[in-house]
């Protein structure tokens, strides 16, 4: 029986499970299959390119994360980033998205600010070359086995059928507006538990 989510401390507490489990699982993976990793602190090509995705969940976690983390000051320089990234990135596809090299409101001085708690999508996108993943801009994705291996794929597919199961919210949204209507509205996520549906911009793909 899936875990009851009625509160931001049974998001946490799933979203937690889910970047734990798959950490342990994609570092697994690299290892078993010999896999160089050449991702390392500094290489920000995909923060500048990659449309990033996260589901609900990840959004509400991500925010706690930064309002535990920062004051409110530096919270409002967050703001205004993602203000900023949002207008750029409201309905772009992909391809549009890429082409604009939006980067990251999260990314400073070529670090990741979020690292310890950044989106699954970050977690699972792993280049083996970083001079391709610069010509390519990030478009191919290097390890695409990683996607298919079955174990991964439990530990994701769990963390979706508890969120469906709790009838929640499931549709993938852009980081910057998630993040922005997260940290804005503080009566999103009350909404978000009370079921209700499309508070987030639909993607374009």
């Amino acid at each position: 029986m899936a875990l009851s989510i009625k509160s931001i401390q049974d998001i946490n507490k799933v979203t937690d499970s889910l970047y734990k489990h798959s950490a342990e699982a994609i570092k697994k993976f690299v290892t078993t299959n010999k896999i160089h990793v050449a991702c390392h602190s500094g290489c920000d090509t995909c923060c500048k390119t990659i449309r990033i995705e996260v589901l609900p969940t990840e959004a509400f976690y991500i925010a706690e994360k930064l309002k535990e983390s920062y004051s409110s000051e530096k919270l409002q320089e967050i703001i205004m980033k993602l203000e900023n990234n949002n207008s750029k990135a409201l309905n772009k596809t992909l391809n549009e998205y890429g082409n604009q090299r939006i980067e990251c409101a999260f990314l400073v001085n070529g670090e990741c600010s979020i690292y310890n708690y950044r989106p699954y999508k970050c977690r699972a996108f792993l280049a083996k070359d970083a001079d391709f993943c610069k010509k390519d801009q990030c478009y191919t994705n290097q390890v695409e086995a990683l996607d298919y291996d079955p174990v991964i794929h439990k530990i994701v597919m769990k963390y979706i059928n508890t969120i469906k199961e709790n009838n929640l919210e499931n549709e993938p949204a852009e980081l910057h507006n998630a993040i922005l209507k997260t940290l804005t509205d503080d009566t999103l996520l009350e909404k978000y538990l009370n079921k209700e549906k499309g508070m987030f911009d639909t993607l374009k793909f």
